[in-house]
């Protein structure tokens, strides 16, 4: 019934505006008979709003009562008419338009947990996030912590993980994984690709399988996926803030730090991504720029212990025992095992 209606409101509203015509004809000969041949013509060139109007001036004179009223009538019903099916048209194809929108799956735009998400317990990273300890190769990223006590080099920075989407395939995925559970990433890949294929306009399915290259530790892949998501959409902040973090992983500082930066100037209040940059600061040996980040992530977030024992790491670089010592004694009072060596043994 629904494709039909759109052709009987133009086979009525053709009969109303013949019916018009034939009024607005009858009117004119009025005005061509009673008023003259200039009052004719205005009738005609002004496409009948002057013979409309005179035609009530004149209507009982020139017993015009009747056809005036069905004239009207019609531009009544017209107008009704009209509006009644432009509704119609819209509520239809706007039906339709969801219809396809829920048999096509799309990724949640916005992130639950996006950036700022604070890790209480660092030494305790599940294995799916991107945790940085310190180790003998910098920038290495190791899945679990090393113990207290085993020398290092070089120490680095604990780094804050991917954040966690939900609601989304990828998501899921995340979910799974931060259980440390095993998933299929094969299947998750197919899936996300054939979201691609459906909306390949879509930022957030190119997030998400980028998500899942991260993870699957397909770095070059990972970034090419999180660059065509800003590029879809310049203010995806996860995006930058993940591209960040391959950045570092590929050490390529420099950067790193420009995908922080755009990170923070979508999300001013992202601890992590202050964290993260100043990591990569750390890691270029620009010191007092990563001291700053770091301060400026510890106002954000005065309870994380990363935080306390990243400046601690900042402090050693620049030979201030004092400062490293009082940053990594907050870093153990807030339960971060780590730091301990360093107050044991400050010249680590």
């Amino acid at each position: 019934m629904e494709p039909l209606l759109p052709l009987i409101f133009a086979i009525v509203l053709g009969l109303i505006v013949l019916v018009s015509t034939v009024m607005w004809i009858l009117v004119v000969i009025k005005l061509f008979k009673n008023g003259g041949a200039l009052f004719g013509i205005l009738g005609i060139v002004t496409c009948g709003l002057f013979a409309f109007i005179y035609g009530w001036v004149k209507h009982k004179e020139w017993k015009l009562t009747k056809i005036m009223l069905v004239w009207t009538g019609c531009y009544v019903i017209f107008i009704v008419l009209y509006v009644i099916l432009g509704a119609s048209v819209f509520m239809m194809y706007k039906g339709k338009a969801e219809q396809i929108k829920a048999t096509t799956p799309q990724a949640q735009s916005t992130p639950a947990t996006p950036i700022n998400k604070s890790i209480k317990v660092p030494i305790a990273r599940p294995e799916s996030t991107v945790a940085t300890q310190p180790g003998t190769t910098p920038g290495t990223t190791t899945t679990a912590p090393v113990t207290s006590g085993t020398t290092t080099t070089t120490p680095q920075p604990a780094v804050m993980p991917i954040p966690e989407k939900t609601g989304t395939t990828a998501a899921a995925t995340a979910s799974i994984l931060v259980a440390g559970k095993t998933i299929d990433y094969d299947l998750e890949l197919k899936n996300l690709e054939n979201l691609i294929k459906l909306n390949d306009k879509n930022a957030d399915n190119f997030y998400n399988r980028g998500f899942i290259y991260h993870h699957k530790g397909e770095l070059q892949l990972a970034e090419k996926d999180y660059t065509k998501a800003i590029e879809l959409n310049p203010k995806h902040e996860d995006a930058y803030y993940n591209r960040g973090l391959v950045n570092v992983k590929n050490e390529n500082f420099e950067q790193a730090i420009k995908d922080f930066s755009e990170a923070i100037k979508l999300r001013p209040n992202a601890a992590d991504a202050y964290c993260n940059r100043g990591n990569a600061y750390f890691q270029a040996d620009k010191i007092e720029m990563a001291l700053l980040d770091y301060n400026e992530a510890v106002k954000l977030s005065p309870v994380d212990a990363d935080l306390y024992y990243n400046q601690g790491l900042a402090f050693l670089k620049q030979k201030n025992q004092d400062k490293a010592q009082n940053a990594f004694r907050t870093a153990v009072g807030l339960g971060h095992v780590l730091a301990k060596k360093y107050l044991e043994s400050p010249t680590n």
